[in-house]
């Protein structure tokens, strides 16, 4: 009886630890309507130049903090700090709904961002045995380099892969990921035609 407890015990945890797509407020350069709960990112260009690590943290079900650092990004070292607030959740047939501004001090190299944005999956998909899942569709509007409209979206598929892409309402960015655990998420992106490369840490609950 405990061995089979056990071997439960473990399955579950197997399942829990298995390929799927990270929970995150943002794609590329656009933000979300979802919230992340506890991510930290870095990617790097392929060249070893430029850099930018970013971390985000939920507080309650409604707000995150976000803190970003570029290293020599268009020549300069600089972090800015910012969030978001999730006004309305996504519901069965409602987008969800969040306002916010990334670089509060107006000093790192994209300036001070003040956003609107909705998230929406589209249902049914999960339930198509195709094994494409979690497509979702983002589209908001926002000041300095998100000025005007910005659009994003992105799909997974089987064994951990997920495409993405934006329109960041100047540039077309895209990016590739794989999750062999639910944990990390290994990613290679364009951006604006430039190759990155990063890895991304994503808590679980």
């Amino acid at each position: 009886m405990r061995t089979l407890k056990l071997s439960r015990l473990f399955g579950a945890l197997a399942l829990a630890l298995c390929s799927g797509t990270a929970h995150a407020d943002r794609l590329i350069w656009i933000p979300t309507a979802s919230l992340a709960h506890l991510q930290a990112d870095y990617t790097q260009e392929a060249d070893g130049k430029a850099g930018v690590a970013t971390g985000q943290i939920s507080l309650g079900k409604q707000f995150e903090l976000m803190v970003r650092h570029y290293k020599d990004f268009e020549d300069k070292d600089k972090t800015e700090f910012g969030g978001q607030y999730q006004v309305l959740p996504e519901g069965l047939v409602t987008p969800a709904l969040s306002i916010g501004v990334w670089d509060l001090t107006d000093d790192a190299p994209r300036g001070r961002r003040i956003f609107g944005v909705v998230s929406k999956t589209v249902p049914l998909v999960n339930y198509i045995p195709l094994g494409i899942h979690d497509i979702k569709l983002h589209a908001g509007v926002g000041t300095n380099r998100l000025s005007g409209v910005f659009l994003g979206g992105q799909v997974g598929f089987p064994f951990g892969f997920g495409l993405y892409a934006e329109y960041d309402a100047r540039d077309i960015n895209a990016g590739i990921s794989w999750s062999p655990i639910k944990l990390l998420r290994l990613k290679a992106e364009s951006w604006n035609g430039h190759l990155f490369v990063g890895g991304q840490l994503s808590s679980p609950f």
